[in-house]
């Protein structure tokens, strides 16, 4: 709906906050700044719990608000001496590169290609929008209806794996994996074969 249609970094949530007692509303605040804080706090719990004590170098993908807040939840858990980041935007990736290297005196690789991000790194985080959001989230649909039904035994879910995959398929060359594509035309070809 065209009302709806908001531009990217435009769109604004609100937290409406009662209380736990009796259910009365003490505020509504909007959420850029506490989303931003409690988004990057999960991710620097994941690092804390899941990287090595030893974890220095940070592949980032994505430059905007949620990558800034990640950082600074990356470093108040690990001792962070390199930055590598990607994000399609060549002028946002060199000012957030910019932007952190001058705040955490650090090293900072801007990379040309999103693969670059890997090489090298200890922690990746992906702190970006999906490049084609719609599909991925039809592709997510069809994937959980297809397993529901094979839960039930369904022999109709095989045509809504066949549906996914052949979005999947198209998809996956779109943003550049080839054989996560190669994959998925192996699946589709033994959901045709199953059936």
């Amino acid at each position: 709906m065209w009302f709806l249609r908001v531009r990217p970094g435009q769109l604004c949530g609100l937290i409406f906050l009662t209380s736990v007692s009796n259910g009365e509303p003490l505020a509504l605040i909007n959420d850029g700044v506490l989303q931003h804080m409690r988004v990057g706090a999960d991710g620097g719990i994941g690092v804390r719990s899941m990287s090595r004590d030893d974890a220095a170098v940070v592949g980032i993908l994505g430059a905007g608000g949620m990558a800034r807040s990640h950082m600074d939840s990356f470093m108040l858990v690990r001792k962070i001496k390199k930055l590598q980041v990607y994000s399609p935007t060549k002028e946002n990736r060199e000012a957030f590169g910019r932007e952190m290297a001058a705040k955490y005196n650090m090293e900072v690789k801007i990379c040309d290609r999103p693969e670059d991000v890997y090489k090298g790194a200890h922690i990746v985080a992906a702190l970006t929008d999906s490049t084609v959001p719609a599909w991925d989230g039809l592709t997510t649909a069809l994937s959980l209806a297809a397993t529901y039904g094979q839960c039930k035994k369904y022999l109709e879910s095989w045509w809504i794996w066949i549906a996914a995959d052949v979005i999947y398929i198209p998809l996956y060359v779109y943003k550049h994996l080839l054989l996560t594509s190669g994959l998925y035309f192996v699946l589709l070809l033994l959901c045709v074969v199953g059936l």
